[in-house]
């Protein structure tokens, strides 16, 4: 188990080789499809995982965060367990640590970034854009200007995931109120490849700069502030006993003997009561 600190904020890991069959994809990952993934199998043949995946526990499995192309590399490999980094977090958290990988590793398209951003600020209701700026380490302008590329008609979108034109340039395009002069700026920005400022010319309104804040290590900017160590442990502590109840829950499922299965479910009860009890204890002693 371990501690990490970045500025205010602290967070609680534990690394654990976890079996393959406990693993589930998160409903919170930011890219639909996860693509052309051969150099990366070749890659792991060849040198092994070398970055663990990032989960956290959920139910009787572990929800993948972090590294859902490794997982399903290492799937193809028929690996029985994958290396991985186990992190309390809570649904917000571990939406906003998905997107930022995917950010830092440039696998997202310009149109699944805007459509990650809507989902964050409108379908779950998280935090402004302001909000969601700061914590992937990116400017204000940076999400306004993926988000307004979800006004753009869907002919115009598929172009860009296609990489038939850039979102610098579509940006520009999305500034336009008439639909019709967007098509034919379009038509001519694929054609005659003309410039951003040629597009920003028949722009009606111009926007904020573009400048981009690097983005910083994803997992400093998804934890909530620790400030208190005792609760540093009782998050260690709980955590520690989550894995445990997956762990147990796997070996119930696998348990033929009547007896062995109420054991476990025995065992699995009075971790369930400790949890709670740190839980109760938090809450009333050091909140």
């Amino acid at each position: 188990m371990a501690q990490h600190r970045a500025g205010e904020f602290s967070y609680v890991t534990a690394y654990e080789e976890l079996e393959m069959s406990l693993l589930l994809p998160s409903p919170f990952q930011p890219r639909e499809q996860i693509g052309d993934i051969d150099e990366l199998v070749e890659s792991i043949k060849t040198s092994g995982l070398i970055e663990p995946i990032v989960v956290r526990p959920k139910a009787k499995h572990f929800e993948i965060i972090a590294g859902n192309r490794r997982y399903h590399a290492c799937r193809r490999l028929n690996f029985r367990r994958i290396p991985a980094i186990v992190v309390e977090m809570h649904d917000k958290e571990a939406y906003e640590a998905a997107l930022a990988e995917n950010l830092q590793r440039k696998t997202l398209d310009p149109i699944e970034e805007a459509e990650s951003f809507r989902r964050y600020c409108e379908d779950y209701g998280w935090g402004s854009q302001s909000e969601l700026a700061r914590r992937l380490g990116k400017s204000q302008a940076y999400v306004a200007h993926r988000l307004r590329l979800l006004s753009l008609p869907e002919s115009v979108r598929s172009v860009i995931r296609d990489g038939g034109l850039s979102a610098s340039t579509a940006e520009e395009i999305s500034r336009l109120k008439d639909s019709e002069r967007q098509r034919e700026i379009l038509e001519s920005a694929i054609r005659h490849k003309i410039t951003r400022a040629d597009i920003r010319e028949a722009a009606v309104s111009q926007g904020p700069g573009r400048n981009e804040t690097s983005a910083p290590d994803w997992l400093q900017t998804t934890q909530r502030s620790r400030k208190d160590l005792d609760a540093l442990v009782i998050d260690r502590a709980i955590l520690s006993l989550k894995v445990s109840m997956v762990r147990i829950d796997s070996l119930h499922e696998r348990a033929r003997s009547g007896t062995l299965k109420k054991v476990l479910l025995g065992k699995r009860i009075v971790l369930h009561q400790l949890i709670d009890e740190l839980l109760s204890y938090k809450r009333t002693r050091i909140a």
